[in-house]
């Protein structure tokens, strides 16, 4: 329980710079800034982190049984959603099965659309 409060504490979401991002480091230090945008933060609180929490829960249950124990110990998502809702790009502090697992379950669940071509 604890590993997924602190996960959900730690998500969080992309705006446009999301296009010069390339790494997990980089996607996380974004995502902090740009959750906290008071331009967008109300989409986040009221729609964006209700829709992923929904998703997200059920998605570890599933997943959890083929995480290594670096994969919970070391784990980290920054995702982007499109305007259409979809999942755009995945940044995973420690890939493996259970990243794998999990973003698949993601890519196949609706977003809220974004109020930007990335958030």
């Amino acid at each position: 329980m604890r590993t997924q409060l602190s996960l959900l504490l730690t998500l969080a979401f992309l705006c446009p710079a999301a296009f010069a991002t390339e790494t997990y480091a980089e996607a996380y230090a974004q995502a902090t800034v740009d959750a906290n945008s008071p331009t967008h933060r109300q989409w986040y609180v009221t729609e964006m982190r209700p829709s992923f929490s929904k998703v997200f829960g059920p998605s570890l249950n599933q997943c959890f049984r083929v995480a290594s124990r670096a994969e919970t110990q070391e784990f980290g998502l920054v995702f982007t959603v499109t305007p259409e809702g979809a999942l755009k790009r995945t940044f995973w502090k420690t890939p493996g099965e259970f990243s794998a697992c999990l973003e698949s379950r993601l890519r196949a669940a609706k977003f809220p659309a974004s109020p930007v071509p990335e958030f």
